[in-house]
């Protein structure tokens, strides 16, 4: 298996968990922020989609311009916009030989490179950006309410009480058949 294959496998083994996680944040909880300086956890799920989307952007183009924007209202819409950019990056990685994995790409900020290196190290970059927000409970300690641990809201979101350990080790954040192998 090559490094793009086991990408590929790895994407598509996490993603489920990801979509499972972001729909179970709660809609009237979206500007819940556990921190003054944290983002709210409206932000933080669209920038897990606006990651999938300067991946696909990178993909297709070499270089993307990272721009931070406003989320959404609703927690379906962010979900949907990951969703659609998650399959885009997927079929196009799909397409990929081993030249364009490891071809040059480039992230700008504000006018200026943030980050410049291979499409093989950004598209795992921004893979363990996500499982980092996601396994570290930032994510899904934005639904819970503030005191309440993990207890009793598993079912709620469906979320197996097998898995890895996450924020401070007191939620199970997805269920996988596979561990996670960096």
């Amino acid at each position: 298996m090559t490094n793009l294959e086991f990408c590929i496998a790895r994407r598509k083994s996490e993603l489920p968990a990801f979509v499972r996680v972001l729909k179970a944040l709660p809609q009237g909880r979206l500007d819940y922020r556990p921190d003054p300086k944290a983002r709210t956890a409206a932000e933080l799920a669209w920038v897990l989609a606006m990651e999938e989307q300067a991946l696909l952007g990178l993909l297709d183009n070499g270089m993307v311009e990272w721009k931070d924007t406003k989320p959404p209202g609703r927690i379906d819409e962010i979900v949907a916009a990951f969703e659609r950019s998650a399959a885009g990056v997927n079929e196009r990685l799909s397409r990929l030989d081993e030249a364009g994995w490891q071809k040059k790409a480039r992230l700008m900020m504000t006018g200026g490179a943030a980050w410049e290196d291979t499409i093989a190290k950004m598209a795992w970059g921004f893979l363990f950006d996500a499982v980092h927000h996601i396994s570290r409970g930032q994510v899904l300690s934005s639904s819970v309410t503030e005191g309440e641990g993990c207890r009793g809201s598993r079912a709620q979101r469906g979320l197996s009480s097998r898995g890895r350990r996450g924020w401070h080790d007191r939620c199970s954040v997805w269920k996988s058949s596979e561990p996670f192998i960096p």
